[in-house]
């Protein structure tokens, strides 16, 4: 594979969780956690996703019934281009069926990464 090869696009069913963080709601953003196998490795995939200005008041709300939510699945959606990962999005319409909240779809990712690690495992250290 070279330069110009073609990028492939592969989309995983993931168990997702909410991240709660006063600093996240301060900022108007609600953060995620995805894993799952891609690639052949095991991976942790984060998203803080910025919330419309329509629902800002609605953050509260929002994160109450996120936290009050089981462990549910999402589909990720990656873009892998000779072997590695270039790049990843989590499906909004994917959460908002999960969560059953359709204010989700209208929210844009503010920030994203991944390791090899639970983010809950990082921040023990």
């Amino acid at each position: 594979m070279g330069i110009f090869s073609n990028p492939e696009y592969q989309e995983v069913v993931m168990p997702i969780t909410y991240l709660y963080e006063d600093d996240d709601i301060d900022a108007g953003c609600l953060s995620f956690e995805a894993h799952g196998v891609v690639g052949g490795e095991h991976k942790y995939f984060y998203v803080s996703l910025s919330l419309n200005h329509k629902y800002m008041d609605d953050i509260d709300e929002m994160s109450d019934l996120l936290l009050k939510s089981p462990e549910k699945t999402v589909k990720v959606i990656f873009k892998i281009k000779d072997g590695k990962i270039k790049r990843f999005t989590f499906d909004l319409d994917s959460m908002a069926e999960a969560y059953n909240d359709d204010r989700l779809r209208s929210m844009e990712a503010a920030g994203w990464g991944s390791h090899d690690k639970s983010i809950k495992e990082l921040d023990k250290k």
